[in-house]
Parts: structure tokens; sequence; C-alpha cells
């Protein structure tokens, strides 16, 4: 999510009243641009489902895990980079998760061997508005 698109979603969780019942890995809020800020405003969001759900964290990601099962969300930001390059590398790394043969890889990372159980191009529903922010 680029731009006004990811702004309009972190603001449609910050005014709906249900994001207090959101897994924990669906909290991302953020200030408008402004890296810095970004670890403060997970804080507030962590205290508030602590508050909501009187909970403490340990308890709410281990809930969160029985439920949903490990899960990781990997985000990278990028700057300056060539429109045309970005191009070509979003076109591949498209094409090789849309392959069917990639849900069946495995990763070797150090003693460790991680299966790929879904890849997908994320879209987002805002519950308040209705807006979607597609190809994510």
């Amino acid at each position: 999510m680029w731009g006004g698109e990811l702004w309009n979603w972190r603001q449609g969780i910050r005014e709906s009243p249900q994001h207090a019942d959101k897994p924990p890995g669906e909290i991302f809020f953020s200030s408008d641009h402004i890296r810095e800020k970004d670890g403060l405003w997970s804080v507030l969001a962590w205290l508030s489902i602590m508050a909501a759900r009187k909970q403490g964290v340990e308890e709410i990601v281990r809930e969160h895990w029985a439920r949903f099962g490990r899960n990781y969300f990997c985000r990278f930001d990028y700057e300056g980079l060539d429109p045309r390059a970005a191009f070509y590398l979003m076109r591949d790394l498209e094409t090789v998760i849309s392959d069917k043969a990639f849900s069946t890889q495995k990763f070797a990372v150090g003693d460790n061997v991680y299966s790929v159980e879904r890849a997908e191009n994320f879209e987002y529903i805002d519950p308040v508005d209705g807006t979607v922010a597609r190809n994510q």
C-alpha cells in the first residue's frame, strides 16, 4: 500500500470500533510517511488491545497463534527505486507466487526447513467505508 491508500487504511482501522478485536498481525499503524513514529503507533495500538481484552501481550499472541497458526509478515520499503525496475520486480514476483508449484516449495535456513503454505497479493477491504486496496 502506498500513499493515500495506506493512510486511508490506517485511518479506517483507527476509526473502527472493532480494532481491539483484530488479530495482532493486522495492526499496522503508522503516521503519515514518518517512519520514526511507527513504533509509537504500534505501542498505542497494543496498549488499546491489551486494555480492551484485559490480557497481556504474550497471552494475546499465543491465542492468535492457536487460532490462526504462526504467521509472518515481512515489509520492505524502497525509496528512490526506479519505477521501471519496480514494475518488472513486481511482475516477476507475481508470476512466481501465482505458480501452483510454488505452494509446495521448501526453503532451508540454517537447520530449519520452511514450507510455503500460501502466498498472495494482499487485498484489504476497509471495514468503515468499504474501500478496497488491491495488489498490496
